[in-house]
């Protein structure tokens, strides 16, 4: 019977020691690289489904599975039930919620002039939204606060402005990094909230666009980075030397190849690229083309009457880790390296 007694104790013991190995292997070197204690908070248009936006937020999460796997990655989306069924196998500690697009919504309704100032303030004050108070405490325990890409900040969705007004105000307060990778910001909205959106995109440590005319359009207002379309991480499997600092590109935006983007919910505004013609050289397959023009032609219609585009350009080879090493690193500079030449996005149109 003496015997027996101890077995209990034995296993208090054994659970102490356990506990204490995991706690020293998660605050080791090792540990932390690989995401220990790292809370990763990621806002994207997922969950509706676009096949686009579902391809950005299964390529970001799978990544972080194979770089941070010990991280928790926190998913802020406006449709979490879906987004759950669809993103659940992805990450071993992900989590779903709409807080922020819970907000942004919200505050359409209630402040339609401005509501990203709204957002802003319920952010920092929960009891301005104490049904959401949870998912605000969440949002402040990140220690990275990263919009994906896709174009779902324009002039057909201006309200979206208030997710980066939020997470600039969580970041300025909480100390977190705040990211913003693969942006689609054309036809841009109009003021005030243009303004608002660049003063959020001021405080970040990353802003990285898809497009030539998104980082035309931050030009002189923020530091911007053009490496192109999120969707490009999900063709390679990134290689370790990726996700240290890294040496610009030497001459980023030359290169050979043709992306072919098929793309409905902006047509109306968009006027095309020109493609001059120009003989080729043997074995060039580089086709010259002009930025695209925007122009406003009223309202947008919705998205079943709109008619598909075609849209060519020429870019450098698909990359697809041209901005994820400066996202998550272990140790060095914040800052984006140069981007390739912007390929066209997949996405279809984002719902509000």
């Amino acid at each position: 019977m003496r015997e027996w007694g101890q077995v209990p104790r034995l296993r208090g013991l054994a659970s102490r020691v356990g506990a204490s190995t995991r706690r020293r292997a998660a605050e080791s070197y090792v540990g932390r690289a690989l995401g220990s204690g790292e809370v990763i908070y990621l806002i994207a248009p997922t969950g509706y489904p676009n096949y686009g936006d579902e391809l950005i937020a299964r390529t970001w999460l799978r990544h972080l599975t194979r770089i941070r796997p010990h991280a928790t990655v926190i998913l802020d989306c406006h449709n979490p039930g879906p987004a759950t069924a669809l993103m659940g196998d992805a990450h071993p500690n992900l989590r779903v919620v709409d807080t922020l697009w819970q907000l942004t919504n919200h505050a359409a309704g209630i402040e339609p002039d401005a509501p990203w100032a709204w957002v802003g303030r319920a952010v920092l004050d929960s009891g301005l939204a104490p049904r959401l108070s949870a998912g605000i405490d969440l949002l402040h325990t990140a220690t990275t606060i990263h919009l994906l890409g896709g174009g779902y900040v324009n002039t057909v969705w201006p309200h979206h402005v208030s997710l980066f007004v939020g997470a600039a105000a969580v970041s300025g307060r909480s100390g977190a990094r705040a990211v913003a990778t693969g942006q689609g910001l054309v036809p841009t909205v109009a003021e005030p909230a243009w303004t608002a959106l660049a003063t959020a995109l001021g405080t970040f440590d990353i802003v990285d666009v898809r497009d030539t005319p998104s980082a035309q359009a931050l030009d002189g207002v923020v530091g911007v980075r053009n490496s192109g379309d999120d969707a490009w991480l999900a063709l390679n499997r990134p290689q370790p030397a990726i996700y240290r600092d890294e040496t610009a590109a030497d001459a980023p935006g030359h290169g050979h190849g043709v992306v072919l983007c098929l793309q409905s919910d902006l047509t109306e505004k968009f006027t095309g690229y020109t493609e001059p013609a120009r003989r080729r050289s043997p074995g060039s397959c580089t086709t010259p083309s002009t930025p695209g023009r925007y122009r406003e032609r009223g309202s947008p219609s919705s998205r079943e009457s709109r008619d598909t585009t075609t849209r060519s350009r020429s870019v450098s080879g698909p990359d697809s880790t041209a901005h994820a090493s400066s996202v998550f690193v272990t140790s060095g500079s914040r800052g984006c390296p140069q981007g390739r030449a912007t390929p066209g996005s997949a996405r279809d149109s984002t719902p509000t």
